[in-house]
């Protein structure tokens, strides 16, 4: 099973061990929140980052989430095209906290408009929007993608200060995108992913990364703001 758990790089030398990839989710909060009151922005105000109300909706309609997925992933792409952000497709040393952080963005950046692809669809039967059925593993993987995503930028931001102005609106994008998964499927910490979340495999996946395992929220209970763990 392990062969498979590193995704085919572009890059050429991922790997599975990210430390500074690996903590808790509820830990990339207190840095995001930093930056974002640097910038002179209300933590409360924000989409998906209200401590208070963290299961608010983002107000957004789901044909607005369906183009903000898909607009998320340009903008990636314009970024890592732009002369002025090149910095984001560079060879960064995967020793460092930057480096970590710039390739798992890279990987997972691209990966939210086809899985939300899958969680927001057309019926070609109605041609009308719906939502992926609550019991689908395809949502807890999305948000595992989004989670990742939202540390990686984090991380990036903190590492390179510059950075903020480029980085900081597609990271709001990811965090109301999280909001809205957060909100129309709260029962997602109980979908289960083969293998992934088996206690059968839970050893050799721990071994294959050295004990450093890729974010997780539903596994260290802080996929929801603040730290708190899901509720039945």
């Amino acid at each position: 099973m392990t062969q498979d758990l590193d995704p085919s790089s572009s890059y050429g030398n991922f790997r599975a061990i990210y430390p500074a990839m690996s903590k808790p989710f509820s830990t990339y909060w207190p840095v995001l929140k930093e930056i974002l009151e640097s910038q002179g922005m209300s933590w409360s105000a924000t989409y998906g980052l209200d401590e208070q109300h963290p299961g608010r909706s983002v107000g957004l309609s789901r044909q607005k989430i369906k183009k903000l997925s898909t607009k998320v992933v340009l903008d990636l792409l314009g970024l890592r095209q732009a002369t002025s952000a090149r910095w984001v497709d560079m060879q960064a040393d995967l020793d460092t906290a930057l480096g970590q952080a710039l390739s798992c963005l890279r990987w997972y950046g691209p990966m939210i408009g086809a899985k939300f692809a899958r969680v927001i669809y057309t019926d070609p039967d109605r041609e009308a929007l719906v939502t992926q059925q609550a019991d689908s593993p395809t949502i807890k993987l999305l948000h595992l993608v989004l989670v990742r995503a939202i540390a990686a930028a984090t991380t990036v931001m903190q590492e390179r200060s510059e950075s903020v102005n480029i980085l900081l609106p597609l990271t709001l994008d990811y965090c109301a995108l999280l909001n809205y998964l957060r909100t129309t499927y709260p029962k997602a910490h109980l979908l289960q992913r083969t293998a992934f979340d088996s206690p059968r495999y839970a050893n050799e996946i721990k071994a294959y990364y050295n004990g450093y395992l890729p974010i997780d929220p539903f596994r260290d209970n802080s996929w929801s703001v603040g730290g708190r763990a899901p509720s039945e």
